[in-house]
């Protein structure tokens, strides 16, 4: 017979088997997208010269880049190898939201935050991507958990830990600064009584500002230009951006017909599909959060809120989030549901608590496990699949015909599985807000021009285009109308959903010349 502690042991290995085991699971299957091989083509350079370019051109500081280059000179750049950069720190959050439950409300709310942490579609989604956002949700938590003991105990040692972990997350992602203000938030409410927590926390927060030195004027300069958002993409309504985010931190999102997950989209649900589906969610977080006793309250409920509420503010002014930004909120939100779980199951007896918690982990399981099995299964969970459009054009291309890829940013993740011989030429789309020469310092070679359609026409019998989104409303329409004034149409396949590959004949007569005649 197992003792209470010793099966929470089994419990909590099973949960941690269970968390690694889905984010290995298939974690080569899907093509890399344009984020991931964006972050390799990044990673690849020289650590001066990435530092330069996050500097000059990134909408992130570069932190993510120089850990990812180190990482695949160790592991390799294999889509296995670097998604791994993602696997390991998302079980690394897994591991901290346990402790942190613990902590706060105990062994059996430490269980299920676990397994519900374990288990997240956003997080299994972000583990499998060579991105920063697993890595960031690991800094952000550590981060957490520290200044919480470090509030209980004010020992040196997990300030200056505090300190550094902090700093490090900001040289990730500029959305730790969010929970940098949460945590200043928290200390203002509930410590600001004691001397010694505000002298603690403000002492290392001047280190956190010092290490962080190097990096200010680049954040101010990203503030002013507003990176990180196309700037011909519409404007996201702030009840969107919240709406999606909090279908993401709960049941994972969804997919429709009629647009890829919300993952990549971005997409909320209508209103009322919405609120159908968060309901469940927000009545367990609710539970929970009366149950705990006052601190834990008020600093789980500003871990979730403040963050969302300060970018829902911004929103107003900038759109520059993406809902796939948000997974670190995600502790919040598993400890608030967790503790509704076992306040719930706790102060029914018998038939009834059993009835409870039947209902409760059901609605859970009915929201969450669909859109799990979806991301594994589903083709719409791989809406751009760059490996399968480069394997069909080293079969079709021939020696003498010509790639273009629209727009230029495809080339990465077409360049990172493409290995035929036929040139490759990018559509530079030149973005108002960035001077002609930043654009030629970043790409290398020769770039698509209408001009240049007459030359390859003498030269190239067949022209592949390449093309994906986003991009410019009627430009795509404007390309093909100035190619096929030379070359004729003959074949499209679509990879994925969002990745086209079209092939062009040559016009023994261009169209213009034809027109001309005939008049």
């Amino acid at each position: 017979m197992l003792s209470i502690r010793q099966l929470h042991i089994v419990v909590l290995a099973s949960l941690l088997f269970i968390a690694a085991a889905l984010r290995l699971w298939l974690l080569g299957e899907k093509s890399l997208w344009f984020d991931e091989a964006y972050s390799l083509f990044v990673a690849g350079m020289p650590p001066r010269d990435l530092v330069a370019y996050v500097f000059r051109s990134d909408a992130h500081p570069p932190g993510s880049y120089l850990l990812l280059r180190y990482w695949i000179g160790l592991a390799g750049n294999s889509e296995v190898a670097a998604r791994m950069f993602g696997v390991l720190p998302s079980f690394g959050a897994v591991v901290l939201t346990y402790l942190l439950a613990r902590r706060m409300a105990g062994v059996r709310v430490a269980l299920l935050a676990t397994g519900l942490m374990a288990a997240a579609p956003f997080q299994v989604a972000v583990a499998q991507q060579v991105r920063m956002y697993a890595l960031l949700t690991l800094l952000t938590l550590a981060s957490t958990y520290i200044i919480w003991r470090a509030l209980e105990q004010h020992h040196p040692g997990l300030w200056i830990g505090y300190a550094l972990v902090q700093a490090a997350s900001i040289y990730v992602h500029y959305f730790a600064f969010l929970i940098w203000g949460f945590h200043a938030l928290y200390v203002l409410l509930f410590a600001r009584r004691s001397t010694q927590a505000w002298r603690w926390f403000l002492g290392a927060s001047v280190v956190v500002a010092l290490l962080y030195a190097p990096w200010w004027s680049r954040l101010a300069a990203h503030i002013v230009e507003g990176r990180g958002w196309a700037w011909f993409k519409p404007r996201t309504g702030v009840l969107d951006l919240l709406s999606a985010t909090l279908s993401l931190l709960t049941y994972g999102g969804h997919q429709s017909s009629a647009a890829a997950p919300t993952f990549y989209s971005g997409a909320p649900l209508p209103p009322a599909q919405a609120i159908v589906r968060l309901l469940p969610f927000a009545i367990l977080a609710g539970v929970g959060s009366l149950s705990l006793p006052r601190q834990p309250r008020l600093f789980l409920t500003l871990y979730l809120l403040a963050p969302l509420s300060v970018v829902g503010v911004a929103t107003l002014w900038r759109t520059f989030a993406y809902p796939r930004y948000f997974p670190f909120l995600q502790p919040a939100v598993v400890i608030l549901v967790a503790a509704g779980i076992a306040r719930l199951t706790g102060v029914a007896s018998g038939t009834l608590r059993r009835a409870v918690a039947g209902v409760a982990l059901a609605a859970i399981v009915v929201l969450t496990v669909p859109v799990l099995y979806q991301y594994y299964v589903s083709p719409e969970w791989e809406p751009y699949d760059w490996r399968g459009a480069a394997t069909f054009l080293e079969e079709a291309a021939t020696g003498d015909d010509v790639i273009v890829l629209y727009p230029w940013n495809g080339q990465m993740p077409f360049d990172y599985y493409y290995r035929g011989r036929q040139p490759r030429i990018p559509v530079l789309i030149p973005d108002p807000r960035r001077s002609l020469e930043q654009y030629e310092a970043e790409q290398k070679g020769e770039t698509f021009t209408r001009t240049m359609i007459p030359r390859l026409w003498a030269a190239r019998r067949r022209l592949w285009l390449v093309s994906t989104i986003p991009v410019p409303p009627g430009s795509r329409e404007r390309l093909e109308e100035a190619i096929t004034t030379y070359y004729r149409p003959v074949e499209l396949r679509v990879f994925g959903r969002l990745v086209a590959v079209t092939r062009y004949e040559v016009r023994p007569v261009p169209a213009s010349r034809l027109r001309g005649h005939r008049s």
